[in-house]
């Protein structure tokens, strides 16, 4: 009886399976070995550039553009970086 309908499940299933792969993990590894690095930077991005985030870091009327030399009122900062 299919898990999921209308879906067939085709090959060996279960505990034996999964620790049949563990142990040939020198084949399937190396050509999973990006995908946490991907998954990192995305995570990185993610937290760095989201607008929630940047509501308590610039949490002054200005930001500051150029250190001491240039501000932006903080509204018109955020109209600018949720455009692009």
């Amino acid at each position: 009886k299919p898990v999921v309908p209308g879906v067939e499940i085709k090959g060996q299933l279960g505990m034996a399976k999964f620790a049949s792969d563990l142990k040939n993990w020198r084949h399937w590894l190396p050509q999973l070995w990006h995908y946490p690095l991907a998954m990192t930077l995305d995570s990185f991005s993610l937290s760095c550039f989201s607008p929630g985030v940047a509501l308590f870091i610039y949490n002054k009327d200005t930001v500051e553009m150029l250190p001491g030399r240039w501000f932006w009122p903080k509204d018109t900062f955020f109209a600018f970086y949720n455009v692009t």
